[in-house]
């Protein structure tokens, strides 16, 4: 066989869809070639290469597939050994000997591709060698007057002697650097470099997607923990892969340069965080969080994406997708996690195992809920496959606010557990089990919002205790407050009380209260304590009822048989021709009859009179009355 005349490397970039990737050169062995992702080489057995000994090559399939944008290099690197032993006497198969000399042919092809790139001096030049290297430690390689290479010691204070010191790591080091602004401190660039940005490269990161930067992560957080707090920013377009649990220190933030908003690969200048692997990925401590950047999961991965566990810790501008348990987790799993104060502003969720979000604190102490006083400030929350896309358990005293949650198995729960908690407007739709649930006992949460565009209806199920929700049932008639949260009805519970007080617009523009769910005997009165006035009146002004009233001890003394008595209660208001309504607050005894009237304004006269045949004593005792307008 021929070793035709070719280019031995294939250049591709990746798309990330396919994982397939052809090259134009003949190979005779899968060891014979690199396969290279972004300049670094893969291990031979994260690909398979079909097309061995073809003149025309194949194709190489990697496992994963490169992410999109990923610089993908195929070329011939043949070793330079024999293998195949000729004996005398026995025949010498043609294939075998043309298979060996191809070799021959394809390592001096490799070879070329190696020396192109070289520095060369023209033949038939041949320079002597350079000195060892304790010679040529920090010296300069330079040519005499035959144009010979030696190496050249810096003068002292020499600019070649400055020139070395800035090409070494800590070189920046010697330059200033100040704000040139009146009061500014002068430091050096080093120091500024390094309070500015700090990068998981600085600490070996790939940032491929396929090769393992756990450890870089890890170092680059532990780094600035070890100064006191900073950032860790990830390069845009860059993913980040790690296999082993993160943990964020108090006071630091891992940070990107851009987050995806439905798909991982949507937007390539994203900074992507790819979690591999069964555990849960990223811990945030005390005041420490993520900013500009999408949590990942790989497939088969498992847990939780982001557990925040510290006080005050916060995310901001976060995508998280495809995580085996919860994509995030907020609050800790025994007594000592005190997650206070948390924030979480402008979340996406997609694609959990369980819950897209899931507020909850798992302490064996029911009266030890340490999730508490926390914002969650807009979110949109899919396709949790298994749970709710936003989740409250024990989880208390939490404002939520903007929350969408579309195609979950549920949409948004309050569960047995969350007490307290606020959710100010919402869009629910798709969701399969519930849309908005506040479980059985839930207790005291309150749910505020406006009807659902898409359903005409808030879709809220209310089986919990004291809980308040105002927005609920369709909208009817003009609403009654002028904000853009209209009241339209408001459910008002009360512990150990029989159903709930609906205070609504009616379709007519009315104002109703109405007790509703209960079959007990109750009454729905307007009070006011001790004595004083009540009124109603139109938007005119004008009184339409007012009721005044007041309680005093009288006493009627013995009524003898047909007697009756006056007594009466003097009642600031009580005019002649007011309605009257007198109730003694004792037992009166049998064979009494009374009424009650009014002669003259501002008294209330009570007749009590003996219908039976003997004498019949009433005595001292309290008497309430009532003076109602017409």
């Amino acid at each position: 066989m021929t070793v035709p005349e070719q280019t031995p490397y294939t250049e591709h970039v990746a798309n990330g869809v396919s994982g397939t990737f052809t090259y134009e050169f003949k190979c005779l062995l899968k060891e014979d070639l690199l396969v290279l992702a972004n300049g670094v080489t893969l291990d031979p057995n994260t690909y398979t290469v079909t097309g061995l000994g073809q003149e025309g090559g194949g194709d190489v399939t990697i496992s994963p597939i490169p992410s999109m944008g990923m610089k993908i290099m195929v070329r011939l690197a043949v070793l330079t050994r024999r293998t195949t032993s000729y004996q005398r006497g026995v025949p010498w198969p043609s294939s075998v000997v043309n298979d060996d000399l191809d070799r021959i042919w394809l390592a001096l092809q490799g070879r070329t591709l190696d020396q192109a790139g070289a520095i060369r001096l023209p033949a038939p030049e041949s320079p002597p060698p350079l000195p060892g290297p304790t010679e040529r430690a920090r010296k300069l390689i330079a040519f005499d007057e035959y144009g010979n290479p030696w190496v050249m010691v810096p003068a002292v204070d020499s600019s070649l002697e400055l020139a070395n010191e800035l090409a070494q790591p800590s070189g920046s080091g010697i330059i200033g650097f100040s704000m040139g602004a009146p009061g500014a401190v002068a430091t050096n660039l080093l120091d500024k470099l390094r309070s500015i940005l700090v990068e998981p490269e600085d600490f070996g990161a790939i940032g491929n997607g396929i090769a393992d930067d756990t450890a870089a992560l890890q170092k680059g957080l532990d780094y600035i923990g070890s100064i006191g707090g900073g950032i860790l920013r990830g390069r845009p377009g860059r993913t980040y892969r790690f296999t082993a649990a993160l943990t964020v220190p108090d006071h630091c933030t891992l940070a990107g340069c851009g987050y995806t908003s439905d798909d991982p690969t949507s937007f390539t200048q994203a900074t992507v965080y790819l979690k591999d692997g069964d555990f849960r990925g990223i811990t945030l401590g005390n005041c420490s969080g993520m900013v500009d950047c999408t949590v990942n999961g790989a497939a088969g991965n498992g847990d939780d994406g982001i557990y925040m566990i510290g006080t005050r810790s916060w995310m901001q501008n976060v995508s998280v997708f495809a995580q085996g348990r919860d994509n995030i987790r907020i609050g800790g799993d025994n007594s000592t996690d005190n997650t206070n104060m948390w924030r979480a502003i402008n979340i996406i969720s997609r694609g959990a195992g369980r819950h897209g979000v899931f507020i909850n604190h798992e302490s064996a102490d029911p009266n030890h809920t340490d999730v508490n006083n926390g914002l969650l400030l807009g979110l949109d929350t899919r396709r949790s496959a298994s749970g709710s896309g936003l989740h409250l358990g024990k989880a208390s005293d939490n404002t939520l606010i903007q929350v969408s949650a579309q195609f979950n198995d549920k949409g948004i729960v309050f569960d047995d557990s969350s007490k307290g908690n606020v959710l100010v407007t919402y869009y629910v739709e798709g969701n399969t089990t519930n849309e908005v649930l506040l479980s059985t006992g839930s207790r005291r949460n309150s749910v505020l919002t406006t009807t659902n565009a898409a359903t005409s209806s808030d879709l809220v199920v209310n089986q919990g205790t004291g809980n308040y929700v105002m927005g609920r049932d369709t909208k009817t008639g003009e609403s009654i407050v002028r904000t853009p949260l209209a009241l339209i009805h408001a459910y008002l519970t009360a512990t150990g009380v029989a159903g709930y007080l609906d205070v609504g617009a009616d379709s007519d523009g009315g104002y109703s209260l109405t007790l509703r769910g209960t079959s007990a005997s109750r009454e729905l009165r307007m009070l006011s304590a001790g004595a004083g006035r009540m009124a109603l009146k139109l938007n005119d002004g004008a009184t339409v009822s007012a009721l005044y009233r007041r309680t005093m001890t009288l006493n009627f003394g013995s009524l003898s048989a047909a007697q009756s008595v006056d007594q009466n209660i003097s009642l600031t208001g009580a005019t002649t021709g007011m309605n009257v309504i007198v109730t003694p607050r004792f037992a009166i005894p049998a064979g009494i009859v009374w009424n009650a009237f009014i002669l003259t304004d501002g008294l209330v006269t009570i007749r009590c009179t003996n219908v039976s045949g003997g004498s019949i004593t009433i005595g001292s005792g309290v008497w309430g009355a009532e003076a109602i307008a017409p």
